[in-house]
C-alpha cells in the first residue's frame, strides 16, 4: 500500500503493517527521474499475505500500455493469448474480462474508436483520390439513417498493373471481418507472370449477399470497361459458387486436358458413385472442366489464389475500418515495391516459376523421339503413344500446350528439332517484361492517418459520385 505517492517522493509498504517490506524513492535533482533510495524486499508477514496471484495495479490501463506496441504489429493478438503471456512475463494471473478491456483500450489509443473511424472514412477516401490519381473509391450510405453501408476501392496502380502484366483471370471471393461491427471483405484478384497473387480491387460490405455482390461486380465491370485493352468476353472469372463439389470431380475430371480423358474419369466416378450423375450434369461442366471450357484459363482450375488473399489480410480484419483498409493498402504497396525491385535483378526470359517449368519439360523431352511430318508439323513419340505438334498454330494433340500456354515436352521436342528458341513459343504473359510491367506503377498515401481529424456532419455533405446499381444489367461471363 502507498504511504505517500506524489510528484516528489513515493513510499510503499506491505499491506500488513507488521511486515518490514518497504520501498522509499524520491526525485533526482539533476535528471528529474525517480531513484530508489532505500528498500527492504523481504517479507516477514508469512504466507498469509500472499492472498492473490494478481496485482492491484495490474488494471486495464496498465495492460493497455504493456501490449500497445505488440498490437501495432499484430492486431489479431487474442485476449486469451495475451492473458497467458502476461502471466509468463509478469507473474500476474488476470481475469479474461480485464485483459479484453485492456486490449480494447490499447486498440482505441492506436486506431481510435470503432464508431468514430467511420466518420474519418470520408477523409481517407479523399486522401486516396488525391495521392493516387485515377483510383476508384466509392462510398455508399443508407439514405434514411445516413450510416455507412459499403465501400469500394480500386487503386490506379493495381488496375494498370493488372492490364499491363497479368492474365485476364479474375478470382472472386469474400472473407469475414473480425472487428466489433463485423461485415465482409469482397475481393477480386488475379495472377501475375510468376503465378503470384495480384490484388485488383476490394470492398467492405455488411454481408456476403446477392445485393452486395451485384454492387461489387457493377463497379468491377465499370473499371474493366474503362481500362480494358482486350475484349470483355475474354475475361475468365473464378469463384467458389459450388463449395460442395465432389472432391473426386475436382481432383480428376476437372484437370483432364482432352475430352476422351474427361469422359474416362467421369465414367470411373459414376461406377463408384452412380448417384453423382445428376449432380455432374446440373453443375455445368463447361464452367469447370478443362476439356470443355471454351475460354483461356492458362492451366488454372481452382480459386485458391483468392483464398490466399483472405489469409494474407487476416491481421487487418481485426482492425477498425479506416485502419483495416489502410493496412491492406500498405500490404499491397509493400508487395508491389518488393516485387518491382526483385524483377530488376532477373535476367531470364521468363518469370522464375515458368522458367523452372520450361527447364523441367525440356529435361523430359530429351527421351522422346521426333519424326518430321512436314515443314512445321511433327509427330512426337512418347513411349507407346504419339502426338501431333503444329508449331504454326502452336498446338499439340495432348492439349497441354493449349491449356497452359507454355510448351510441354512434346512441343519442346519439335521446337528443338527445328533449332528454334522455346521462349518464342511461350505466352507473352509469362515473359519477364510482363512481370515487370505489373509492378511498374507505385501506390502511395502521402498523408499519415494520424493527421486526419474527425469530420462532423451528415454523410450527405460528402459528394459521392455513385450511379445506382439497378441501372446496370450485369451479364454472366
Amino acid at each position: 500500500m502507498y504511504v505517500k505517492n506524489d510528484s516528489e517522493k513515493v513510499i510503499v509498504i506491505c499491506s500488513k503493517k507488521s511486515c518490514g517490506w518497504r520501498i522509499y524513492a524520491s526525485k533526482h535533482k539533476k535528471d528529474n527521474l525517480f531513484v530508489i533510495k532505500k528498500c527492504k524486499l523481504q517479507h516477514n508477514c508469512g504466507e498469509n499475505n500472499l492472498r492473490s496471484r494478481g496485482h492491484p495495479r495490474a488494471d486495464a490501463y496498465w495492460i493497455a500500455n504493456v501490449v500497445k506496441e505488440k498490437l501495432r504489429g499484430e492486431p489479431s493478438y487474442r485476449p486469451c493469448t495475451l492473458q497467458m503471456d502476461l502471466q509468463i512475463d509478469f507473474g500476474v494471473d488476470l481475469e479474461y474480462r480485464k485483459v479484453w478491456k485492456g486490449k480494447e483500450l490499447a486498440m482505441h489509443d492506436i486506431h481510435g474508436t470503432y464508431k468514430g473511424c467511420y466518420d474519418r472514412l470520408r477523409w481517407y477516401c479523399d486522401v486516396v483520390k488525391k495521392t493516387n490519381p485515377g483510383s476508384v473509391v466509392e462510398c455508399e450510405i443508407e439514405p434514411l439513417t445516413k450510416k455507412f453501408r459499403r465501400l469500394f476501392i480500386c487503386f490506379h496502380a493495381c488496375v494498370v498493373g493488372f492490364f499491363s502484366g497479368c492474365r485476364s483471370l479474375i478470382f472472386l471471393d469474400g472473407t469475414h471481418i473480425k472487428n466489433k461491427y463485423k461485415g465482409c471483405i469482397l475481393v477480386a484478384v488475379s495472377k501475375d507472370a510468376n503465378d503470384d497473387l495480384f490484388t485488383i480491387d476490394y470492398a467492405i460490405v455488411d454481408a456476403e449477399n446477392d445485393a452486395n455482390w451485384y454492387w461489387f461486380c457493377y463497379h468491377l465491370s465499370r473499371m474493366l470497361l474503362y481500362y480494358q485493352c482486350i475484349p470483355f468476353n475474354e475475361f475468365t472469372f473464378f469463384s467458389d459458387r459450388h463449395p460442395s463439389i465432389i472432391k473426386a470431380v475436382n481432383q480428376k475430371a476437372a484437370y483432364a486436358p482432352s475430352f476422351q480423358e474427361y469422359e474416362q474419369h467421369i465414367n470411373n466416378i459414376l461406377e463408384s458413385m452412380p448417384l453423382a450423375r445428376g449432380f455432374i450434369v446440373n453443375s455445368d461442366p463447361h464452367s469447370w472442366a478443362n476439356a470443355l471450357f471454351v475460354g483461356n484459363i492458362w492451366g488454372v482450375i481452382n480459386n485458391n489464389i483468392a483464398e490466399c488473399w483472405n489469409s494474407w489480410v487476416r491481421p487487418a480484419r481485426h482492425l477498425p475500418i479506416v485502419a483495416m483498409v489502410d493496412q491492406i493498402r500498405m500490404q499491397i504497396m509493400k508487395m508491389m515495391h518488393r516485387r518491382c525491385e526483385s524483377t530488376l535483378l532477373m535476367t531470364k526470359e521468363l518469370s522464375p516459376r515458368k522458367e523452372k517449368s520450361v527447364v523441367s519439360a525440356y529435361m523430359e523431352s530429351r527421351t522422346l523421339r521426333v519424326q518430321h511430318s512436314c515443314d512445321w508439323k511433327f509427330e512426337v513419340v512418347d513411349g507407346e503413344n504419339s502426338f501431333a505438334v503444329d508449331l504454326v498454330v502452336m498446338t499439340c494433340s495432348c492439349i497441354v500446350w493449349q491449356i497452359n500456354k507454355i510448351p510441354f515436352k512434346h512441343a519442346i521436342s519439335a521446337i528443338e528439332a527445328k533449332s528454334l528458341s522455346v521462349y518464342d513459343f511461350c505466352d507473352k504473359y509469362f515473359k519477364i517484361e510482363a512481370y515487370r510491367a505489373a509492378y511498374k506503377d507505385i501506390l502511395i498515401l502521402s498523408q499519415p492517418l494520424t493527421s486526419g481529424k474527425a469530420i462532423t456532419g451528415s454523410w450527405f455533405e460528402h459528394e459521392i459520385s455513385l450511379e445506382k446499381a439497378h441501372m446496370f444489367e450485369w451479364k454472366h461471363c
